[in-house]
């Protein structure tokens, strides 16, 4: 047979197909009765009105009449016409495939054929005959009869066949052929969160978080189906919260709009709170119920990392769909999200900063635990860790700094201008970028990487060029003058940030004043003799 590409838009069950089927009985009429090969009870029958006569007339007239190909075309679509009526689809459709055969030429054949594949599937639909349902409709599309509703109605099957992602997909396209696609969405958003929760049911956390960034994808364009919220307000909505710990995820970015449309009032973007922000708050609390079974998961895995950054995201959004206002939550008023109270779900949020080196995000959280209950013993605790930990690193930061070269001054766990001198050198001689000039777990990582000098070398001990008789070379136990051979002194005592003092056996005393990376001074306390030193 023959395959043309079919006009959607005639094909339907309006009166105007009557208009066919009057002129296939008109013309009929014309070749039976010229042709005078069928009884006449038959012919009548066929002509007639009773769906169930024209059945039994048309079929008399195709087997006992001696037809032409275009003739038995004609009887084949009077009869299909009449199983149509009948609800019939299987004959109706063997029918009108077999004049469409017979009559290639004939589009408006071909045309009615897949209104009765259509119809056929809408039945199997409503008989909960899902996979003949898809089957049917698959046909049609497939010979290129795609419109919204065809694929709306594939989806339906789709999800009483349990394939979610399937019935998203037409879906989807449906919405690009659709005009009012504010239900298709709201279907694509309930669906993408049915797909959500089964795959936490299976614990397929990735996959379900993944589902909720669709939803909540979708539901942006729900509230903004015209695209009046350009870039630079969502980037502005952005920097009204802390992203920093938000990264990794489809889902960084998922309720910019949700923030702006239901979040402050006064923003500038949306004024009054629409529909969509019911929707918003269904999807930040189930996102958070994803996110946290996922971060407890990853907990009890001891992937600390990946669970600090869900347990961080899931907060963003229990406090934003809790009040709307992220910006100023009260926690107290926030219940259990997915099982889990919000003393627990920051207790294991302040673990997993602790666990990851992240001190201030996990005293942070403790003391929001202390907010809620000034009592809680986990969160006394975990304060006293924290601060113990920071002295601790502070102490191991400065004795990496101190390996090398990039003096933090005294090694006493408290960090001072000194200490944070000493980092911001490290990071400019080795190029690294630290973030920030304080201490932190991330710090000491970095610095122990290196084996060997960072920082170059400013006290004293180089070779120098003071002049012919001044310092040559000095050593953590001798110095040379000119060319005279190197003296042992007794002591070298250091006086402020870049001063020396040496003390030799014979009581002689000399000094290194304002020792940099390229110069210094040498004074003789006792000669008054002194010189301008360039380190070789």
């Amino acid at each position: 047979m023959r395959r043309k590409r079919v006009d959607m838009s005639v094909v339907c069950l309006s009166t105007g197909i009557w208009t066919v089927r009057h002129y296939a009985a008109a013309l009929l009429v014309v070749l039976l009765t010229s042709g005078g090969m069928a009884r006449a009870g038959g012919q009548s029958d066929c002509n007639g009105n009773d769906p169930s006569r024209i059945v039994a007339g048309c079929s008399q007239v195709i087997d006992e009449a001696e037809l032409s190909e275009l003739e038995l075309a004609i009887a084949h679509s009077r009869r299909s016409d009449a199983h149509f009526a009948l609800r019939e689809f299987d004959d109706a459709i063997q029918d009108r495939r077999l004049a469409a055969e017979l009559n290639p030429d004939n589009e408006d054949y071909e045309r009615r054929l897949y209104e009765a594949i259509i119809a056929r599937g809408d039945a199997k639909l409503v008989a909960g005959e899902f996979d003949a349902a898809v089957e049917d409709y698959s046909t049609a599309i497939d010979e290129g009869l795609v419109s919204a509703d065809l694929l709306a109605k594939r989806s339906e099957a789709f999800i009483a066949l349990g394939d979610i992602s399937g019935a998203i997909d037409d879906l989807k396209n449906a919405l690009t052929l659709s005009e009012e696609g504010q239900e298709l969405l709201e279907r694509i958003v309930l669906l993408y969160e049915l797909e959500a929760v089964t795959h936490m049911n299976g614990e397929e956390f990735d996959n379900a978080v993944a589902a909720y960034a669709a939803a909540g994808e979708h539901s942006d364009l729900l509230a903004d189906p015209e695209g009046k919220i350009d870039q630079s307000e969502r980037n502005l909505l952005d920097s009204r919260f802390d992203t920093n710990r938000i990264t990794g995820y489809a889902a960084s970015d998922l309720f910019n709009v949700f923030l702006g449309t239901c979040g402050s009032e006064g923003n500038g973007i949306i004024e009054t709170e629409s529909d969509v922000c019911s929707v918003y708050r269904r999807l930040g609390l189930g996102g958070a119920k994803v996110l946290l079974s996922r971060a407890v998961h990853r907990f009890e895995s001891k992937e600390y990392e990946g669970a600090e950054e869900d347990f961080s995201f899931a907060l963003v959004l229990i406090t934003g769909a809790k009040d709307l206002n992220i910006w100023s939550p009260d926690w107290s008023q926030i219940d259990g999200v997915g099982g889990y109270k919000i003393l627990e779900v920051l207790l294991y949020a302040a673990l997993s900063a602790e666990q990851i080196g992240e001190l201030d995000m996990a005293r942070s959280r403790y003391d929001t635990m202390m907010e809620l209950d000034p009592t809680n013993s986990d969160a006394e605790e975990g304060l006293k860790r924290v601060n113990e930990r920071e002295i601790n690193i502070v102490r191991m930061l400065q004795i990496e700094l101190s390996r090398v070269g990039c003096d933090p001054g005294p090694i006493d766990g408290d960090w001072g201008p000194k200490s944070k001198a000493g980092l911001q050198l490290f990071a400019q001689h080795s190029g690294r970028n630290i973030g920030s000039a304080e201490p932190s777990q991330s710090a000491v990582q970095m610095v122990s990487r290196y084996a060997l000098r960072v920082c170059p070398d400013t006290g004293p001990y180089a070779s120098w060029d003071c002049g012919f008789y001044g310092i040559r070379h000095i050593t953590e136990n001798s110095v040379a003058f000119g060319s005279s051979a190197p003296e042992k002194y007794k002591s070298i005592q250091r006086d402020g940030e870049n001063n020396y003092l040496f003390t030799f056996p014979d009581g002689y005393e000399m000094w290194m004043l304002e020792v940099g990376e390229t110069s210094a001074h040498w004074y003789s306390v006792a000669s008054g003799d002194g010189a301008e030193c360039v380190r070789r």
